[in-house]
């Protein structure tokens, strides 16, 4: 029997379980330091920090807040890769 070392695709997260990872490593960052919800949230007419467009959407209110959007983006976001692919 031959092994064909090519066949191996590896291991590899799909994109929403990459999110939800993500959303939940810095709501546990947010949670040991809280100052930073400040520094990474958005806040209507602030341009002066264009970062927050992006991260303010990582930012979570708490513990059920987090887990109803991981939730939904777990079961929306693979019916949309389904259809479009990753």
């Amino acid at each position: 029997m031959r092994v064909r070392y090519g066949s191996y695709s590896g291991f590899s997260l799909s994109p929403e379980l990459i999110l939800i990872i993500v959303n939940f490593l810095l709501f546990i960052i947010t949670l040991i330091a809280p100052q930073l919800v400040i520094f990474l949230g958005l806040k209507p007419g602030d341009f002066v920090r264009p970062w927050t467009i992006v991260t303010g959407m990582f930012l979570h209110a708490g513990f059920w807040h987090i887990f109803a959007n991981m939730f939904t983006l777990y079961f929306f976001g693979s019916a949309v890769s389904r259809l479009i692919g990753s």
